[in-house]
């Protein structure tokens, strides 16, 4: 007998959700692809798991049943319903994707959840549905791989991790995800057991993931693309300069999840705007773990330079100057201190700061900045129409 039958809307696409007791004589022949099995209450593992199976399937409704009843579960694995996140077998040939086994599955180094066995399965279906609904159907071919690996660093590592209870690392990396534990929290005690709350996740699961999507082509691919190409060009690889309207932060972020990221070498960004070139900014790039690179060191600066740099951050990772050669010369002293501290720890580099606002910290004896010239290749590219960004 069916518990509750609700909808869930998918943008435009609305499904139909039976969940059911532990009775599922009612479930009509041919229902295996439609048919989910889980455990009981709710949780972000299952759920995103449950969400990414919808989306691999052009199916208009689902059977949920959530139970460890022996006799229910022996019964739905004769029926090859499809089990997730329940049943202690990960094999996809039978849509069987449980962690909850002795060897644990493994991909890039990290442990696989219910929800990253779903995904490997059904990942570049699943981000066709996504690239689809989001309007991006013309551009399909080209965006689905490196759509699909966002996805899978930004959003679903995250429950990988967690839900297998390796906390520490996820500090390890920034990422993206911002929902798990408010869907844990909804997923607490009896409330998870309401029906009306697993779909409001399951809808949140979707959001996100339709979210992530339009974020990866309108911030990071397309930014990516004109950073680059201008990157390609520079002679000198540890500072870039660009039009301010390039997301850069979102662009090295995904960059430094990759084991060889393209971008390793920078250390300083300089950008502009488009309708001013009298005010330059310059920024400390950050390695994989959110650590600043360097820090932007005054003392560094030579005297002629210092009276146009406008404003300086108290923690010493982003200026402001009214001149593009000392905007690269503030560069420089970021270039210069990275070469010093590159092999100092983390704790110690955080530590610094205070100390380098002293302009006897590091003694007299210090290295002039290394200037950057500005007509090296790292000057504004004069054929670059930052209004078309």
């Amino acid at each position: 007998r069916i518990l509750t039958s609700m909808s869930v809307n998918f943008v435009g696409r609305p499904i139909e959700v039976n969940f059911l007791y532990d009775n599922i004589d009612k479930i009509g022949q041919g229902s295996e692809l439609q048919t989910i099995v889980s455990h009981p209450g709710m949780d972000m593992d299952q759920v995103m798991g449950v969400c990414l199976y919808f989306l691999a399937h052009s199916h208009t409704s689902f059977n949920i049943i959530r139970t460890r009843n022996e006799t229910t579960l022996k019964l739905a694995d004769d029926k090859s319903y499809t089990f997730i996140d329940i049943g202690g077998v990960y094999d996809p040939s039978k849509r069987k994707f449980d962690h909850h086994m002795p060897k644990p599955e493994m991909r890039n180094g990290v442990q696989l959840s219910a929800t990253g066995m779903v995904w490997e399965e059904f990942k570049l279906t699943i981000t066709c549905e996504l690239l689809y609904t989001a309007g991006y159907a013309t551009e399909m071919e080209k965006l689905t791989v490196p759509t699909a690996a966002f996805i899978e660093n930004a959003v679903l590592r995250d429950i990988n991790m967690r839900d297998n209870g390796n906390f520490y690392n996820i500090q390890s990396q920034p990422l993206y995800s911002t929902i798990y534990s408010r869907i844990e929290r909804m997923g607490s005690g009896r409330n998870g057991l309401k029906p009306k709350t697993y779909l409001t996740a399951l809808e949140m699961c979707f959001n996100e993931l339709f979210e992530a999507v339009n974020d990866y082509v309108t911030n990071v691919y397309q930014s990516n693309k004109l950073m680059h190409s201008l990157y390609s060009r520079n002679i000198e690889k540890d500072v870039l300069i660009i039009p301010s309207s390039v997301n850069w932060r979102r662009v090295l972020e995904v960059d430094n999840w990759n084991s060889e990221p393209q971008y390793a070498n920078l250390i300083s960004v300089i950008t502009y705007g488009s309708s001013s070139r009298t005010e330059f900014k310059v920024y400390v790039t950050k390695d994989s773990h959110g650590i600043d690179k360097a820090k932007l060191v005054i003392h560094y600066l030579p005297q002629e330079y210092r009276k146009n740099v406008l404003y300086l951050h108290n923690n010493l990772f982003m200026g402001k100057t009214n001149d593009l050669e000392a905007a690269y010369a503030l560069a420089g002293t970021a270039v210069q201190d990275h070469k010093l501290v590159s092999g100092l720890s983390a704790d110690i580099r955080g530590r610094r700061n205070e100390a380098l606002r002293d302009e006897d910290f590091l003694g007299t004896n210090v290295e002039p900045a290394i200037l950057l010239d500005s007509s090296s290749g790292t000057s504004i590219p004069d054929d670059l129409d930052v209004d078309q960004m």
